[in-house]
């Protein structure tokens, strides 16, 4: 009778929702998390990032935390749509034939939060150079430094490796010059409370005319 008993109890617990049986067969909650942040990772790359340390990204800078993959998406998404060109026309303030100058060529690049907030970020690229005046029209001589940066709230930043420039004629000869700053964006996201750390390389590009 006790073993008829027995029996009869195992086969109950075997159907009930919520066993020990059944929940032998759920993924841990560890398993979950490492599938989460692998998956981030995954999409990281697949927007041409590259996984770094977190101990690289600034220790002033805010990590961006998200809840779930599409999240991350959106985020990604909005950066693709940043502009990384701008141009503007300057009149040189010394009249004389040879001299210097220097100017920040600046444009609006607004970062998008999470929660509907537009963040205020500003691209900076620093001309420093030497021009001379002929025929009463300014023209470069040579580009002494470039540099660029962010200015603003902004949830990555901005590290420059290299430059290039050239020139050209707008309204008089070599009028114009052009800068291509290489760099690369580093971001900190925390998803689900694990810190990654990723890089993007970019290019940036600034054009500075003197006019008369």
């Amino acid at each position: 009778m006790k073993t008829k008993v027995v029996s009869l109890l195992l086969c109950v617990l075997m159907l009930v929702p919520g066993s020990f049986v059944c929940a032998a067969e759920l993924p841990s909650t560890d398993n979950t998390h490492k599938e989460l942040v692998q998956d981030a990772v995954d999409t990281l790359e697949d927007f041409g990032y590259e996984i770094v340390d977190v101990d690289v990204v600034d220790d002033n800078q805010k990590f961006i935390e998200v809840d779930s993959i599409e999240e991350l998406e959106d985020y990604l998404n909005t950066f693709e749509k940043l502009d990384n060109e701008y141009s503007v026309e300057i009149q040189p303030y010394n009249p004389l034939s040879r001299a210097s100058g220097a100017h920040t060529v600046d444009w609006y690049n607004p970062f998008a939060g999470f929660d509907g907030l537009t963040l205020v970020c500003w691209s900076n690229v620093d001309f420093s150079y030497d021009y001379k005046t002929v025929n009463g029209r300014p023209q470069y001589t040579s580009i002494t430094d470039i540099s660029s940066y962010l200015t603003g709230i902004s949830m990555t930043s901005w590290n420059q490796t290299s430059y290039s420039t050239s020139y050209s004629a707008k309204y008089s000869t070599k009028d114009t010059c052009t800068a291509k700053v290489n760099g690369y964006y580093l971001l900190g996201v925390s998803i689900g409370g694990q810190p990654i750390g990723a890089s993007r390389k970019d290019t940036w590009t600034a054009t500075l005319t003197l006019v008369p």
